[in-house]
């Protein structure tokens, strides 16, 4: 349902803003319950709920450690089933990287750089992608 949809992302930027607000910091075990959900909805369809989610993590970023955050990321990107959802991890990786700086999101102890092949069978011409991305050790 999208209207059920919209009022939990809508809480969860309020709730992010409360507790940054409150010089909160969020608990692994209270990100392990949100991120790899949020994660999975990186490749929704509805590009507005996508826009949520993206500003969602970028948010995150204030209540919790980014580069725990990434891992997140990470884990979503290597489970994924859903190559838009991979195209999308990357991108929000990109802009933390952005934010926060590479060194804080991506430790170099935690990080190799891997090389996956995205296409777009749906398109009347094939279409591939060679992404370079961040995978967990």
């Amino acid at each position: 349902n999208t209207a059920v949809t919209k009022s939990i992302y809508e809480f969860l930027s309020k709730f992010f803003k409360a507790m940054q607000d409150k010089a909160y910091c969020m608990l692994d075990f209270e990100a392990s319950a949100i991120f790899p959900a949020l994660g999975e909805r990186l490749g929704a369809s509805n590009a507005a709920f996508k826009q949520q989610v993206k500003e969602l993590f970028k948010q995150a970023g204030a209540i919790y450690n980014p580069s725990k955050l990434a891992g997140h990321l990470l884990n979503t990107l290597e489970t994924a089933k859903n190559q838009k959802t991979k195209v999308e991890c990357i991108g929000v990786l990109r802009e933390l990287a952005g934010k926060y700086g590479a060194t804080r999101v991506y430790p170099a102890k935690c990080i190799k750089l891997s090389l996956i092949h995205i296409s777009e069978p749906t398109r009347l011409l094939s279409i591939s992608y060679a992404v370079f991305c961040l995978k967990k050790k």
